[in-house]
């Protein structure tokens, strides 16, 4: 069986599960990534609860080396259990059981979970919402409440977002049963409304608080109102064959989610509008247990419903309120709530086709057939489009080339190109297929990753993570010198010369297909930065002096502003007196506009940026290049991007570019769309890449600073 996934979100996901299980020394803690801090397990996608219990089996057989095979068995099984649990409530209408297996089945082919199969393994599990619907259901019949809590806390160990959307679901549904039981002025049935939904999330908080030690996570991640879903991707189907329908004939119809599919289903929306309908209308159908209670289900998977497309944030006189939404911004990918509505109008639909089968009239047999034939048309087109999107699923781990060697003599491995995409508003470029190659050499070799992909990382972790491999301005005191990496390049990479200074400073042990291995000892960086001080030292006598804070000189093509101002003093400033701070949302110009250079060759854009603030290094660069009234070149890029150094919380962003023409404009915008905040700078300085410059006061040559900032 292969591996499913794609590309690095399905390596990272099966590696984070796979290492905890066979090299994790703790159960709350997970040591393969973020060297040498770790990072807690709910932070790696990793399923803690399933690792969990995959780790105590492993202790008596050795299943570790086999999770290639087990990983995607569970997900298979899981999505045959949630059609059992389906089952079990479709079969309480007294409908033919031939019915409520055909239904459970096909309603399960057709989950939007299925997609996630290609990375978010965690979000994959069918069973977790139709067995917290069976749990509804049983409250609903014998008023059992033990499992509207428990179920929960459980799923919130398998992925937080199933935490969230269950609990949420639990306190409609049980707000609903209320007023449906008329206990409107009884206080134990509101104490009880109140609590259950409420007591998962506090465990599970609580939980959150003994175990995590990290304080500076990022508070607000990127893309609340981006990763939603869309009425198009829930009631259209947009990614099968007969969307095109739509897409042809409906001008603006096509509004897919950036996550991709939500899309309920035909036999969902036609069969849940008819019982809805019918539902009004026949008194009979109202008191049938099983018809009210898919009923009540469904009206309390509306208000998910609107989480997941983003209302009512999205309404321009409600915008104001999501700084005000707490923990539930920490859920960025806000579509996956739609979930819940899926299984409750299907379940719906699947109820009223049940109830209505009971009169055994050749109507409700003919709708019934030919409903079940639009669920399995569907179900097969969907599952066509999931085969295609992860049969081509990343199964390295399975035939891992690095299973046989030994590494014992090393403490973590560093990549060549390197990768930090955790913090959630510091990251690197991407840098396939290293990502995944590294991920595989760590899981045979047991050595944990220097570098990251997760989220919500400590931001001052990250700060120190990118100091080490960035350009070395100053000795780091938090490293083992004692320690030896095992240096990981990819041949075909092109690194910065900071990074070609590692290798060259290693010593070269074999080659394994498209990778070169190398010995680097830790006190190998403290002694570049030593040695990139003397050669600073060397360049000052004969580099340009910058005597001024504010620097244009049209024939060497400078440009320098220190923004050394007494009124611009703060607690903050990297160098002198003062440092820049502007609000964001505003476009702050590092290049102002009608900057000439006629001269085509490389230059350098520098700046030292506080990147002590959450979300300050997600700020955008704008650069434009321009000839009169045309525009040669346009690029819109995060500093993170261009982060070549760290000092203390500053972050140096080198910006390379060489122009297109002798007769260009050059404009460099700071900005971002999002909320207000503000963002300090300092040392801004424009030069050709060969012309060396320096700042009195100090050891600096090229706005490199090769000494502590006070």
């Amino acid at each position: 069986m292969q591996l499913m996934g794609e590309s690095e979100d399905g390596a990272k996901n099966f590696f984070t599960l796979a290492y905890h299980v066979k090299h994790s020394d703790s159960f709350w803690w997970f040591d393969g990534m973020n060297y040498p801090f770790g990072e807690h397990v709910m932070y790696t996608d990793n399923q803690p609860l399933i690792a969990a219990v995959l780790k105590i089996l492993n202790w008596i057989f050795p299943i570790a080396d086999h999770l290639t095979v087990i990983l995607p068995i569970l997900l298979l099984l899981s999505f045959m259990f949630g059609a059992y649990f389906l089952f079990k409530i479709l079969r309480s209408t007294g409908g033919p059981d031939w019915f409520s297996i055909l239904a459970s089945i096909g309603i399960i082919f057709l989950s939007p979970q299925w997609m996630r199969l290609k990375g978010h393994y965690s979000l994959t599990h069918g069973i977790i919402i139709p067995i917290m619907l069976f749990a509804a259901w049983k409250f609903y019949e014998t008023r059992s409440k033990r499992w509207l809590v428990i179920l929960p806390i459980l799923a919130g160990f398998i992925h937080p977002y199933f935490l969230v959307m269950l609990s949420l679901f639990a306190g409609c549904y049980l707000l609903l049963m209320m007023f449906k039981n008329l206990e409107f002025f009884n206080v134990k049935a509101w104490a009880y409304t109140l609590l259950i939904p409420t007591i998962p999330l506090v465990v599970f908080q609580i939980l959150m608080w003994l175990t995590d030690s990290v304080s500076d996570r990022p508070d607000v991640p990127y893309g609340y109102l981006i990763y939603r879903a869309t009425l198009p991707s829930v009631f259209i189907p947009l990614d099968l064959p007969h969307g095109a329908w739509f897409y042809k004939n409906i001008e603006g119809i096509y509004r897919p989610a950036q996550e991709g599919s939500f899309y309920v289903g035909a036999f969902g929306i036609l069969s849940a509008l008819g019982g809805t309908i019918a539902w009004f209308f026949s008194r009979k159908m109202r008191f049938n247990n099983t018809a009210n209670f898919a009923f009540i289900t469904l009206i309390a998977s509306l208000p998910i419903l609107f989480l997941a497309l983003g209302l009512p944030f999205r309404h321009w006189r409600f915008e104001h309120l999501l700084e005000h939404a707490g923990p539930l911004r920490q859920f960025r990918g806000i579509g996956r709530f739609t979930f819940v509505f899926f299984y409750t109008l299907n379940l719906f639909a699947a109820v009223s086709l049940a109830y209505f089968l009971n009169s055994k009239s050749k109507g409700a047999l003919l709708a019934s057939i030919v409903a079940l034939l639009i669920l399995f048309s569907e179900s097969a087109l969907f599952s066509k489009e999931v085969n295609e999107l992860t049969n081509s699923g990343d199964d390295q781990f399975a035939k891992n080339v690095w299973v046989d060697d030994d590494y014992g003599q090393f403490t973590a491995i560093l990549p060549l190109p390197f990768y930090h995409t955790g913090s959630e508003n510091f990251r690197t470029l991407e840098v396939l297929p290293i990502i995944t190659s590294s991920m595989a050499l760590s899981y045979a070799s047991g050595l944990p990753l220097l570098s990251v992909q997760m989220s919500r990382t400590s931001l001052s972790q990250t700060l120190q993570s990118i100091s080490i491999i960035g350009e070395r301005l100053e000795p780091i005191e938090s490293i083992n010198e004692a320690e030896h990496w095992l240096l990981m390049v990819d041949k075909d990479a092109v690194l910065p010369e900071h990074q070609k200074q590692l290798i060259t400073n290693a010593t070269f042990i074999k080659d394994v297909d498209e990778y070169k291995l190398f010995d680097l000892p830790a006190s190998t960086l403290n002694k570049m930065a030593k040695t990139n001080a003397y050669k600073a030292t060397v360049l000052i006598n004969s580099s340009y002096q910058l005597n001024e804070s504010i620097i244009l000189d049209s024939e060497k093509y400078l440009y320098f502003n220190s923004l050394d101002l007494d009124s611009l003093q703060n607690d903050h400033a990297f160098s002198g007196n003062g440092a820049k701070e502007f609000n964001r949302i505003n476009w702050f110009p590092i290049l102002p506009r009608g900057t000439y250079i006629d001269s085509i060759q490389s230059y350098e854009l520098s700046f030292w940026l506080y990147a002590g603030n959450q979300h300050s290094v997600n700020t955008q660069i704008w650069f434009w290049e321009r000839r009169g009234k045309e525009e040669l070149r346009f690029q819109a890029t995060e500093v993170g991007d261009h982060v070549s150094a760290i000092i203390g919380q500053w972050a140096l962003v080198s910006f390379p570019f060489t122009p297109a023409s002798k007769e260009s404009e050059f404009e460099v915008l700071l900005h971002r769309d999002d909320a207000p905040m503000k963002v300090l700078i300092d040392e801004i300085l424009l030069k050709p890449t060969n012309f060396n410059v320096h700042k009195p006061g100090g050891l600096n040559i090229n706005n490199r600073y090769y000494q502590p900032i006070e």
